[in-house]
C-alpha cells in the first residue's frame, strides 16, 4: 500500500466518521429539543396551576377583607348615628 492509497483510505474513514458524528449530533440535538419542550410544558402546567391557586386565595382574602371592612363601617356608622339621634331628640324636647 502506498502513501496515496493510505491517504484515500484515511479520507474514506474520516468521511464515514464525520457522517456518523453528524448523525449522532443531529439525534442528540433532537433529543435535547424534545426534552426542552417537555420541560417547558411541565413548567407551564405547574405555573398555570400555581397561579390559579394564588388567584383563588387572593379572591378569598379580598372577600374576607371586604366583609370586615363592611362590618367595621356599620359599627362606626351606628356608633355615630345613635348618639346623634339621641342628641337631636334631646334638643327637640327642650
Amino acid at each position: 500500500m502506498n502513501r496515496s492509497e493510505v491517504r484515500e483510505l484515511a479520507d474514506v474513514y474520516l468521511s464515514r466518521f464525520d457522517e456518523r458524528l453528524e448523525r449522532r449530533f443531529t439525534e442528540y440535538d433532537a433529543k435535547v429539543e424534545r426534552r426542552l419542550v417537555e420541560l417547558e410544558s411541565r413548567i407551564d402546567n405547574k405555573m398555570t396551576t400555581g397561579f390559579a391557586a394564588v388567584r383563588v386565595e387572593m379572591a378569598d382574602r379580598l372577600s374576607a377583607q371586604y366583609r370586615d371592612l363592611l362590618r367595621w363601617l356599620f359599627i362606626f356608622w351606628a356608633g355615630t348615628i345613635i348618639p346623634l339621634a339621641g342628641l337631636m331628640i334631646a334638643l327637640i324636647k327642650l
